[in-house]
């Protein structure tokens, strides 16, 4: 081991300059400005600012010409009270207040002036450059930074550069206002040609060795000598929030051999926590466990592969595209190996990719690119990465993985930082000693800096120590770097490293509790002498309230104290101090301030005994108790011996419950009888009581009238204690109802087969059932629990029945006063559920006051076309249409990103444009009302427009739009006609004869169908008979054609109309036309009404009357829709007023707060459901909304999921032995607070709709208050076993609506997945959105039309049960009967047509499809479909 060694050493850091020519018509332009062209005159307050303008700060160029239009050495020479003596002309203003000022004094000295301010206009760095400048000439100006800030004036350098390195010393590249002049000074000069070129900043690096020799054991255990082979890797940031160095960090390891790369790692979990994880199935919602992630990419641009393995051991693996998640991409699974094992708060696990699994096989010396994240367990504003990564899948910040092809290496095996220490690093180099390897570190002041630097040279030994020098508190800026002998850079790391003080105080109020904590954390050492602390409280002006707490000092104290008699208004802490004879040594104060109580404070809204709608009273005796559907059966017993779900009952044999005291007393808790009852509408509860041996055991089991239960056993032993050997639960299901297990934490869960015993870690929400029903048991937290981590829950299917295991405690625990074990049962279905009408509740979102629909023909690029090529098809535009312009032709990209268009209007003006940019123009001569041949050409960058073979614009992509236009051909189509993925525009054509070929043509109007030649494609004579549902059935020659378009008479024969539908004008005709049922709003709380400013999202309430809002619901109401609020997603602004007086209870620990712009700063913080006073707030405003819009119910975004928490001041968490905050589930809380929101909806109108959405759960405790459950967000629509239980309404009752594409775009994949099992899409608003409301509606129609409200639904899970239906892989089916005829959906899952041959019990006397009406090849009682690629056919059959 080697500590700091001082020697010169040179490291070079390279950077890629870009130039950001500024385009002054782009800013926002105030005072006396005028612009022409580059030049700007800027005169009095003239100002000139671009908000949220990107800067490299690493290293950069600043240039411009500027001229003074007046003497500077009159100016000089009379320079005080003159306004012009100063002229500010650049500014770049940091979001934290810090900012760069370029300035011109004249005063005895005129200079140039380049200077960093801060708060109060104090000066962190200075330079200037004295030069005189003359009147009426200009000067060109050069600011460069990097390692100093230097100018140079007409090529002349000044003599006195900044030492400053970087442009604000040590910050990340942020976003920044630049400014150009002062609205608070005089301006008097012309600037021109200004230009910033700035760094993308080298990418952060790791180096990966070639590891030789035994190769290790995938046992998750990291002991064998290959591991200290390969090159360590720490130093993880906090990526969401701070990107500080994070107060935990892991450790990894990794190597390449011949046959792949080896990965390890020791990954503490956070503080005061466990690891834990919930996921326990491949391609699950892993990152919300406690997991780490790899992400391998062979270059930018490329698809990259994510690797993730939780700390159970089950795996996640995923091939993306950058900025897409596409809905394939987890069907990649590669062969790998992975296992973990667990340490307590610490978990292992060890990994080995093949090359095959990455990508291929790296060469020495190759770059690869990526990261290493580690994810936090539902926490996802913790989870920490090894590159900056607010986005884990942004490539753009993903660091480089250099392979060395060789045994050496460096990386990093030790960081500790932060609390209130200073960095400490240990640099590890694995592999041969020689040749030399060279490293330096250089540290930052907050202020930019440089207050230390180590270099050091890899001789005889294999480790480095860098400990920095102790420094103040603040934020520093840490770079790590080293090269081998060649100069090949091996690691290159930045990092931010914030030092706290060391001696930490804070107050925090409990408005609910009224009580208020002092908090105070002394690091050892930090003040010499000190024996005790104390805490007194002061009025605002320092005079003492009386009350005094003391204690012996320790590491962390705490000073809880009642506020109770306390007026609002401002207090003082005072904290102390003090030596053993009681001098005080040190002292802090803190602000505490008691807010007035809101007028919502501790409201009871939805608290009481009535029983909402749709549900009944609970009814019964000490025998059975009945709610909808169920019947629980007691028999005079406390816990219920079975539970009759529908016309089935649940369990084989009585369940059992037994708990085992000291000395072998055993208590069957089943058979504990009936004492008494607590007897209210919506619930009973029974209570019993036993005592044995001097321990009493209560037993409480309480029924509520949607069927949840709440059992609570409280086992008191005698008064000299007392212990529990064991205590476990069994319930035997029969066999048809143990089919499949839902597990997982209230976050997400996983849909799982039962087909052999199944052992599981403790899980606090798990459900057992089928495709009609089941139940769940849910447990809040594992307090109390002693068996082995991975055998808690055991289901075991048995001859004719499942038994279901819960292994609460196997080895003894210790009593010194009472315990109280609860779980929680709940049989499901729990209301009735829609399943033969998908598209009840069908909604939109408030559209525009008029819409109308472009029509489009749409191609994939051949292959052969996608450098040069040409697509021609005959155009006539119907003018009687009345619109005044069309796009008739687009190159549409992938991803939603903005097409190449062409527009012409009636005057033959014809335009090129891309966003609002017109790229080209030109004219068309004659009439464009009679069929023209329209060619489209493209060759290497330039794209040429032709009519009738006369060239009417041509235009060459700039170096920006080439990878567009290169997306659109590789990936996107070319498009006829005018709607694109978010937008329409109006159309009027007929269109005839596509043709698509390698090269350009210029040919006149065809006088005959085409013909085909050596140089086409593909030609398209559109002479089909089909009318176009926009997804179902391409053309003969695979055009997709939207759904309003049609086959009518063309040029030759059939030609396909794109004519636009007529506007939507107004609320009536939209639900004429869409049938919605409910409209919802959602940003109904802003409009500049917001107290919190900018706050777009989450809403927040109490907001005056917002007239857009007023005019939306009258119009809603009028036409007796159900108008909707998006509403109750779980979290708060911070910072903010709510934030100040609430978020210590309501906030869910550990803390988790993402950074959510705008504002710049804003963040959500993450709150509970089980915080009382968070639902009161939530309540009194819905209220408050009802009453001055009228809303006719709600739509909540998260609202009903159950987060882990640690905090107990909303009732969450738990103390373990060792003293650490364990997290619990407050199921019941967040249960009782949702409760009352239903209550409130429904209390005046029980037709009043509640929606939430929620996706990969389904915590019915909660989800139980939904009218429907809106779910599948970015979820996996391939997984059968989602879409037959999760997907489905039938074993919840609750209808289930379904997102879709995560893109909100129209998917055949994604209605499919739903309409399978009797569920919807619910479409996104009337408007573009790849026309997704439109072609749902033609499914909605085509499902009326059979009147599938009054058939027999027979789902994909039953065909072959009920129909003796048997299909392919991957091809599935479900079917409305009546009668002599069905509706059949055939979806196809594979990425190939096919043509699927399906045997029916009868002869089929016609079929066709119920979408686009054409006809299904047929023979006997055979049907032939063809199916296009992860699409469906919707079939009517008539036997």
């Amino acid at each position: 081991m080697t500590k700091k060694v001082l020697f010169l050493a040179v490291c070079a850091f390279s950077s890629i300059l870009m130039a950001v020519p500024l385009n002054l018509k782009e800013g926002k332009s105030s005072g006396s400005v005028t612009i022409e062209g580059n030049t700007a005159i800027m005169r009095k307050n003239a100002q000139i600012l671009y908000p949220d303008f990107k800067v490299g700060t690493d290293n950069g160029k600043i240039s411009f010409d500027i001229r003074f239009d007046f003497d500077t050495g009159e100016v000089s020479a009379n320079y005080k009270d003159n306004p012009l003596t100063g002229q500010s002309l650049i500014t770049i203003r940091r979001q934290d207040g810090l900012y760069l000022n370029i300035y011109f004094i004249f005063d005895t000295a005129p200079r140039m002036c380049v200077a960093v301010f801060g708060e109060g206009h104090k000066i962190y760095q200075y330079t200037d450059h004295r030069f005189n400048f003359k009147k009426d000439e200009f000067y060109h100006v050069e600011v460069s930074y990097g390692n100093a800030i230097k100018t140079l004036i007409n090529g002349n350098p000044s003599t006195k550069p900044s030492d400053q390195e970087h442009l604000f010393g040590n910050v990340e590249d942020v976003q920044m206002d630049l400014i150009i002049g002062n609205a608070d000074k005089e301006s008097r000069y012309t600037v021109k040609n200004i230009d910033i070129q700035s760094n993308d900043s080298t990418p952060e690096r790791i180096s990966i060795p070639t590891v030789s020799g035994s190769i290790p054991d995938i046992d998750g255990e990291i002991t064998e000598d290959f591991w200290k082979r390969c090159a360590p890797i720490t130093g993880f940031i906090n990526g969401f929030t701070t990107k500080d160095v994070a107060t935990e960090q892991p450790v990894m390891y990794i190597g390449m051999t011949g046959n792949g790369i080896y990965i390890a790692g020791i990954i503490p979990a956070m503080a005061g926590t466990m690891p834990r994880a919930s996921c326990s199935k491949r391609d699950g919602q892993i990152y919300l466990d406690d997991a780490v992630e790899f992400r391998f990419q062979r270059q930018k641009g490329d698809k990259f592969r994510i690797f993730m393995i939780n700390c159970n051991g089950f795996i996640y693996d995923s091939l993306e595209t950058p900025g897409k998640h596409s809905a394939d991409s987890t069907l990649y699974d590669p062969e790998w190996k992975q296992a973990v094992a667990s340490k307590g708060n610490i978990w292992q696990f060890e990994a080995f990719l093949p090359f095959a699994a990455i990508g291929g096989k790296p060469a020495p010396g190759d770059i690869w690119k990526g990261n290493f994240c580690v994810d936090r367990a539902g926490n996802l504003g913790n989870g920490i990465s090894l590159f900056q990564a607010q986005n884990y899948n942004d490539e753009s910040t993903f660091g480089e993985f250099y392979f060395t092809g060789k045994s050496q290496a460096v990386g990093i095996e030790k960081f500790t930082s932060g609390a209130a220490m200073q960095p400490v690093v240990t640099i590890f180099k694995p592999g041969d000693r020689q040749p030399v390897v060279y490293t330096r570190e250089r540290l930052f002041n907050p202020q930019g800096t440089k207050i230390d630097t180590f270099e050091f040279r890899f001789a005889d030994t294999d480790t480095a120590l860098y400990q920095a020098p102790e420094v103040a508190p603040g934020v520093y800026r840490l770079e790590l770097c080293a090269y081998d002998a060649d100069d090949n850079n091996l690691l290159r790391r930045v990092v931010s490293c914030r030092v706290a003080p060391r001696v930490v105080t804070e107050v925090t109020h409990y408005a609910y509790w009224e009580t208020a904590m002092a908090k105070m954390r002394v690091a050892e050492g930090a003040v010499k002498g000190a024996k005790m602390a104390r805490v007194s409280l002061l009025d605002e002006s320092g005079r003492s309230l009386g009350f005094h707490q003391e204690t012996r000092l320790k590491e962390t104290m705490r000073f809880p104290f009642s506020t109770k008699s306390r007026s609002p208004g401002k207090y003082t802490i005072l904290f102390e101090l003090k030596d053993a004879d009681g001098k005080v040594l040190d002292t802090t104060r803190r602000s505490l301030e008691i807010f007035p109580k809101p007028a919502w404070f501790d409201n009871q809204i939805g608290i009481d005994h009535t029983v909402p709608y749709p549900w009944t009273p609970v009814t019964g005796d000490r025998q059975r108790l009945s709610v909808w559907n169920r019947t629980f059966h007691f028999n005079g017993k406390a816990f219920p011996q079975q539970i009759q779900n529908g016309k089935t009952q649940l369990f084989a044999s009585a369940p059992q419950l037994s708990l085992k005291l000291a000395g072998s007393q055993t208590i069957q808790l089943h058979d504990m009888v009936i004492e008494s009852e607590d007897v209210f509408d919506d619930q009973i509860t029974f209570h019993a009581k036993k005592n044995v041996a001097g321990y009493t055991v209560n037993l409480d089991y309480k029924v509520e009238f949607d069927g949840c239960a709440r059992c609570d056993i409280t086992i008191t032993p005698p008064a000299k204690g007392g212990t529990i050997n064991s205590f476990f639960l069994d319930f035997p299901l029969k066999k048809e109802w143990g089919k499949f297990l839902m597990s997982g934490d209230g976050s997400g869960m996983a849909a799982l087969p039962i087909t052999a015993k199944m052992e599981k870690p403790f899980s606090p929400y798990n459900w057992v059932g089928n495709e009609r029903g089941g139940m769940a048991i849910f447990y809040e937290s594992e307090q109390y629990w002693t068996p082995s981590n991975s055998k808690a829950i055991t289901i075991l299917p048995r001859g004719d029945s499942t038994i279901w295991h819960y292994e609460v405690i196997n080895s003894p625990i210790s009593l010194t006063e009472p315990i109280t074990l609860t779980f929680g049962m709940m049989p499901t279905p729990v209301r009735p559920a829609n399943t033969n009408n998908p598209f009840a509740n069908a909604k939109h979102g408030a559209g525009p006051a008029m819409y109308s629909y472009g029509e489009t023909l749409m191609y994939r690029v051949p292959e052969a076309a996608r450098k040069s090529g040409c697509i021609e098809f005959m155009m006539k535009r119907e003018y009687s249409l009345g619109y005044p312009a069309t796009e008739f032709f687009q190159f549409l990209p992938a991803q939603n990103i903005s097409p190449f268009s062409f527009f012409a209007n009636r005057n033959g003006q014809i335009s090129f444009i891309r966003g609002n940019k017109v790229l080209a123009t030109g004219t068309v001569e004659g009439g464009q009302d009679v069929f023209r041949n329209v060619a489209v050409a493209w060759n290497n960058g330039t794209i040429t427009l032709l009519y009738d073979g006369r060239k009417i614009l041509e235009y060459e992509l700039d170096e920006k739009e080439v990878p567009i236009f290169t997306n659109a051909m590789e990936n996107g189509h070319l498009v006829i006609g005018g709607c694109q993925a978010w937008r329409s525009n109006s159309s009027d054509m007929l269109i005839d004869e596509v043709r698509i070929s390698k090269s350009m043509r210029a040919e006149t109007v065809p006088t005959a169908p085409r013909k085909a030649d050596a140089d086409t494609l593909l030609i398209d004579h559109l002479d089909e008979s089909f009318v176009p549902d926009g997804f179902s059935m391409l053309t003969a020659a695979g055009g997709e054609a939207s759904s309003g378009s049609r086959f009518i008479e063309g040029a030759f024969g059939k030609g396909l109309s794109l004519y636009s539908e007529k506007p939507m004008s107004d609320a009536k005709r939209r639900k004429e036309i869409f049938k919605a049922e409910i409209e919802l709003i959602w940003k109904w709380h802003t409009d500049g009404h917001s107290p919190t400013g900018e706050y777009l999202w989450p809403p927040d309430y109490f907001h005056p009357l917002n007239p857009r809002v007023d005019k939306i619901a009258k119009e809603a109401h009028a036409n007796n829709y159900k108008f909707i609020a998006y509403c109750i997603y779980p979290a708060i602004h911070y910072p903010s007023p709510l934030a100040d007086q609430f978020r210590a209870e309501w906030q869910v620990e550990p803390v988790n707060m993402l950074p959510y712009a705008p504002p710049a700063g804003h963040n959500m913080l993450t709150t509970s459901m089980a915080a009382k006073g968070w639902a009161d707030y939530l309540i009194a405003g819905l209220e408050d909304a009802f009453k001055m819009y009228g809303f006719n119910g709600i739509y909540t975004d998260g609202g009903v999921a159950v987060h882990a928490s640690t905090n107990a001041f909303h009732g969450a968490g738990w103390t373990d032995a060792k003293g650490n905050r364990r997290p619990s589930w407050p199921f019941f809380a967040a249960r009782d607070n949702f409760k009352r929101i239903y209550k409130f909806v429904k209390k005046d109108n029980k037709d009043n709709v509640v929606v939430n959405h929620i996706s990969f759960t389904l915590p019915m405790m909660t989800t139980s208050f939904s009218d429907l459950i809106y779910t599948g967000e970015h979820e996996n629509y391939y997984d059968m076993n989602t879409a037959r239980l999760r997907f489905n309404s039938a074993p919840w009752g609750p209808q289930v609506v379904l997102l879709g594409a995560s893109d909100h775009m129209f998917s055949a994949l994604h209605q499919m997945t739903g309409l399978l099992v009797g569920t919807s899409n619910w479409p996104h608003s009337i408007t573009g959105r790849r026309d997704n409301a439109r072609k749902q509606l033609r499914i909605q129609q085509a499902y009326e039309a059979f009147d599938t409200v009054n058939a027999e639904f027979i789902p994909f899970y039953d065909m072959e049960e009920k129909l003796d239906i048997t299909l392919p892989d991957k091809i599935y089916a479900c079917c409305y009967r009546q009668g002599e005829k069905w509706l059949m959906l055939v979806a196809n899952y594979t990425k190939e047509v096919k043509q699927v041959e399906i045997k029916l019990p009868s002869t089929v006397k016609a079929a066709h499809s119920a979408l686009t009406q054409a006809p299904i090849p047929h023979s006997s009682s055979v049907i032939t479909p063809s199916v296009l690629p992860e699409n469906f056919q919707l079939i009517e059959i008539k036997f």
